[in-house]
């Protein structure tokens, strides 16, 4: 309830429980959603934790250029040992556009539009949740970013055609629901069902 209430330590702590499996299933990119909300809010550990999921590719592909983004928002959030990572994963700016880079470290807003509404279930973590499962699944929705863009969209209408819910691309809670089931299956154990692409 608390981290449906934007309270971001709760996110953050019910994120952790669904990658480990502590108290639910194990569905480390259903966590990585509940992380991402929090670490959007500024929450430090948060923001660590997406910079080593972004490096390492826990729930999310891996990708260096956002995890030095993620690990550089840690640092202004106040972890000093997010430097360490950092410089690990290279101590040059990514290879994105400058400008997107400046907007994404100083204005921190994650990897989406800061226009976007946080409790809406198009949100960036819930977006790059979406395009993730939907990588998983078999199908190409474009870059993990958390934006719902032209390619995004109509990944999400046509798996939504495939399994039976109405054709458009609407990001639902029946939505969210098919793709955890398809990702983890009744028993909670990640499955990789093949999608046509």
């Amino acid at each position: 309830m608390a981290a449906n209430g934007g309270h971001t330590r709760a996110q953050y702590r019910l994120g952790q429980a669904y990658i480990v499996g502590r108290g639910v299933d194990a569905q480390p990119a259903w966590g990585m959603r509940w992380i991402g909300k929090a670490a959007d809010a500024g929450h430090p550990d948060a923001l660590f934790a997406m910079g080593v999921a972004r490096s390492e590719g826990v729930g999310m592909p891996s990708d260096r250029d956002f995890a030095w983004i993620w690990m550089r928002r840690a640092e202004l959030a106040g972890r000093p040992d997010a430097t360490v990572i950092r410089r690990g994963i290279g101590d040059r700016i990514p290879t994105l556009q400058w400008h997107r880079v400046a907007k994404l470290v100083v204005m921190g807003v994650g990897e989406t539009d800061a226009d976007m509404e946080a409790d809406s279930l198009y949100d960036a973590p819930t977006v790059r949740f979406v395009q993730f499962a939907l990588r998983r699944l078999g199908f190409r929705p474009g870059q993990v970013d958390g934006v719902k863009g032209a390619r995004t969209a109509r990944t999400i209408a046509r798996y939504r055609r495939d399994n039976d819910l109405p054709e458009d691309d609407a990001i639902t809670p029946a939505l969210l629901d098919r793709l955890r089931d398809a990702l983890y299956g009744p028993d909670g154990v990640e499955t990789r069902p093949a999608a046509t692409s």
